[in-house]
Formats: structure tokens, C-alpha cells, sequence
């Protein structure tokens, strides 16, 4: 089910993607698997996965050995990402922003993230609603079932901390046939539209594009449950995404004042 996460966000930033393509390598922001990173290097692009986990970096280094010479990957945190600024575009996929604890954590990773971006680049992501938490993680089980494993998802939310909660029980299949339990809890944050928009702003983005979606193809208009955001650094450069964003629906809903 969360595969098609990745493979859908890919599809609705496509033609941003193919611009960014003849430019410099695309940052993928908390690659996880790799799972964009290695969609990135298919279409013929060069990525740079960065995440703060070595297990996941490992993973992502085996789905992604075929292209060994489009894919680098880094060990860092998002918050002090350290790169040069030559990035056209950057990209976060999987909740990525949602995993971010406050405003206060967010304005500091994408003021790390437009450091990395050459002028005139893009970030993009897409992120949960605080509508979807409230709607659709509290008080709600799933059960998932796959050739490797089953996976238990208990979720709830605390709309006063605005703070959603899954409790995540696995029992996954081993080669003798037997099954090896793991137990864990992930924590994620409903962020509002004013506090990502502010913290777009604080960071020194020139303007800030959004459009309501979801990855399931089947979703109830009224219904959707994430937003695709994209961020625009103020300066003028060989990347020009904004035609690109108004043929993918998106619109404008904040810009900076002129100093």
C-alpha cells in the first residue's frame, strides 16, 4: 500500500523533475529505501538520498546499485544538510515534513534545505493535513498483509498536541519459514497551511505554491488528506519552475515582500 506513496508523488511532479533532469544532482530529503531516489535515476536523473539512518541508507544502497553512477548517498540530518548551493531541485517524499516536531523544527530544516538550493531552485513536498490525522489515524487499526510479512498498525491522535501516534507490530517471514516479531512506535506532527507557509517565508523562499492531493487515485475530492507544497528560493537562475507548477495545479499562496 505505502509503495504507491512514491510511485504517485513521482507521477505529479514528473514534468519538474525532467526540467531539474539536465541540471545538477536532485537532493531525495529523507530517502528512507530509496524508493524516489531509485525512481529519480531511472528517468534518467542524477539524485543525492540524504537520511539520518544508516540501516535505511544500507537498504537504499542495494535498491539503487544498478545506478552507480547517478546515485549518492549521505548520512546527515536535514537540519544541517552542509551542502553547497546547486541544487535546482529538492524533494521530500513519505511524510517527511510531518516527521518534523514543531514549526520551530521545520523553519530550521527548510532553512537548511534552501541553503543547498541554487538561485531560483525548488522544494517540494507533500505532507498530511491536520484534517487527515483527526480523520482518518484516530482510533483506527489496519492490518496489512505481504509475501514477506504482516504488519500491525494501531493509530490514534492527540489534536490538542496535534501529535498522531502509530504503534506498529511486524512479523516478518524468515527463510526457515518462521516468523521474527519486531515492535515499534512512530510519532508524527499535523503542521497547518500558516505554519508552513510562515516557514517557508522565515527561510527565505520567494514564494510558496500548493495544491491539495493524495495518492490514491479513487480519493473523495472534499476528502483529500495531504497537500503537495513546493517552495521557490527568490533568486533568478537556469531553473524556472513556475510554468511547471501552474501546469500541475498548483497556485500561489504566499510570496515575500519586496525589501
Amino acid at each position: 500500500m505505502q509503495l504507491e506513496v512514491p510511485r504517485a508523488f513521482y507521477r505529479a511532479l514528473r514534468p519538474l523533475v525532467a526540467a531539474a533532469r539536465r541540471g545538477p544532482a536532485i537532493l531525495d530529503l529523507g530517502c528512507g529505501s530509496g524508493l524516489l531516489t531509485e525512481r529519480l535515476a531511472r528517468a534518467g536523473a542524477r539524485a543525492i538520498g540524504i537520511d539520518a539512518s544508516r540501516p535505511m541508507l544500507r537498504l537504499a544502497r542495494e535498491r539503487c546499485a544498478r545506478w552507480p553512477g547517478r546515485v549518492r548517498l549521505l548520512e546527515r540530518r536535514l537540519e544541517s544538510l552542509a551542502l553547497p548551493p546547486r541544487a535546482w531541485l529538492a524533494l521530500a517524499c513519505g511524510d517527511v515534513v510531518n516527521h518534523l516536531s514543531s514549526a520551530r523544527v521545520v523553519e530550521r530544516v527548510f532553512r537548511s534545505v534552501r541553503s543547498a538550493l541554487a538561485p531560483g531552485g525548488a522544494f517540494a513536498f507533500e505532507a498530511h493535513t491536520p484534517y487527515a490525522y483527526a480523520t482518518f489515524w484516530s482510533d483506527n487499526t489496519h492490518l496489512l498483509e505481504g509475501p514477506q510479512g504482516d504488519l500491525l498498525l494501531d493509530c490514534d491522535y492527540d489534536p490538542r498536541r496535534r501529535r498522531a501516534v502509530a504503534r506498529m507490530i511486524a512479523y516478518a517471514r524468515e527463510r526457515d519459514g518462521r516468523h521474527a516479531r519486531a515492535e515499534t512506535t512512530l510519532y508524527e506532527y499535523a503542521h497547518t497551511d500558516a505554519e508552513i507557509r510562515r516557514a517557508f517565508l522565515r527561510a527565505g523562499f520567494g514564494e510558496v505554491w500548493r495544491r491539495p492531493w493524495s495518492p490514491w487515485p479513487d480519493a473523495d475530492e472534499p476528502r483529500l488528506e495531504r497537500n503537495l507544497w513546493c517552495g521557490l528560493d527568490p533568486g533568478a537562475g537556469d531553473f524556472a519552475p513556475a510554468r511547471a507548477l501552474r501546469a500541475l495545479r498548483f497556485r500561489r499562496v504566499a510570496r515575500r515582500a519586496a525589501a
